[in-house]
């Protein structure tokens, strides 16, 4: 708060940068304390998510797309290519193919007119979209091979009941 003949006034100050990382608005979100700046922070956020929005993640890359997961559609799951970026319109700043990719996911939707699917996390976190309007989580963790998760699965029923 900055001091103005002894009396403070409510005017936040903007000081001069000192050249050192810099950090988003203030979220505390789990585990996240500052929004993303960045596609990082974006992978990030998404991570803690996938499962509520009915996503199991297969594989990240720094290839594109970035991920490979399932996602839940009925009472199954359909394989879906997921690109990673801040902002949607990098999508199309970085020449990605639009049909070699099936949802972006991004922390700000700035493309009107994108022709790919977009799934914006800010609007989703802030709570200005309805998480009802995605589709339904898994009621249950699938059953792979997992100490977890208990029951050991053969890998040819693993690959048989998510086949491409």
């Amino acid at each position: 708060m900055c001091l103005r003949g002894g009396a403070a006034f409510s005017r936040t100050p903007v000081w001069k940068t000192l050249g050192g990382r810099r950090y988003g608005e203030t979220l505390d979100f789990r585990g996240l304390l500052h929004s993303p700046m960045n596609e990082q922070g974006v992978v990030f956020l998404f991570a803690t998510l996938a499962v509520e929005l009915g996503f199991l993640v297969e594989s990240l890359s720094t290839d594109f797309p970035d991920c490979e997961a399932k996602r839940r559609v009925g009472n199954g799951w359909e394989r879906v290519r997921i690109e990673f970026e801040y902002e949607s319109r990098n999508f199309r700043r970085h020449r990605h193919d639009p049909k070699a990719c099936d949802l972006i996911v991004c922390w700000e939707h700035n493309w009107e007119k994108s022709p790919i699917e977009v799934l914006a996390l800010k609007l989703l976190v802030m709570g200005r979209a309805s998480p009802s309007a995605l589709p339904s989580p898994p009621t249950e963790a699938p059953r792979f091979a997992s100490a977890e998760w208990g029951e050991r699965v053969p890998s040819s029923a693993k690959r048989a009941a998510f086949a491409r």
